[in-house]
């Protein structure tokens, strides 16, 4: 059984979530922390993701001018190389783990880990973080949401 990382929402969508949670986050070694606006997974901050921007991450200061910020409230977890996240949405309608069942049982079984997530109602949302070769790049969408529902 995988290990599930319960992180309750936001009292409110004004609850200033990064100042809270951005320095544990760092404090635990997770250099990816990013700001993200309220109640959204996007835009990220420019230069912080990306191919582009690839190994760069924000710093103890860079992450205290954030939050200084008012207008961005939520965090974000850019996972460094060496880490996959498998985002599965299984709220609302969304398909995500129908998909998975499917691709397990074509492929075998997924491996136990730990899954981060803000929903206690055990639909199995979550990303599911694992252990991958450093130095590979993966695709960012298993499915482009025209045929199945990846995520």
């Amino acid at each position: 059984m995988s290990a599930n990382l319960y992180v309750p929402p936001a009292a409110s969508s004004r609850t200033p979530i990064f100042p809270l949670a951005a320095p544990k986050y760092l404090s635990l070694g997770w250099p990816g922390v990013l700001k993200m606006p309220v109640e959204q997974k996007d835009p990220p901050p420019d230069d912080f993701t990306g191919f582009k921007h690839w190994g760069k991450y924000a710093n103890a200061a860079q992450v205290a001018r954030w939050s200084q910020e008012a207008d961005f409230h939520n965090i974000g977890l850019r996972l460094p190389d060496g880490l996959l996240g498998i985002d599965v949405d299984a709220y609302d309608g969304r398909k995500g783990m129908k998909t998975l069942v499917e691709l397990e049982a074509q492929y075998g079984k997924l491996p136990e880990t730990w899954i981060t997530t803000s929903r206690a109602d055990g639909t199995g949302s979550g990303i599911r973080i694992f252990r991958v070769p450093e130095g590979v790049h993966w695709r960012s969408k298993l499915f482009d949401n025209e045929g199945k529902d990846g995520n």
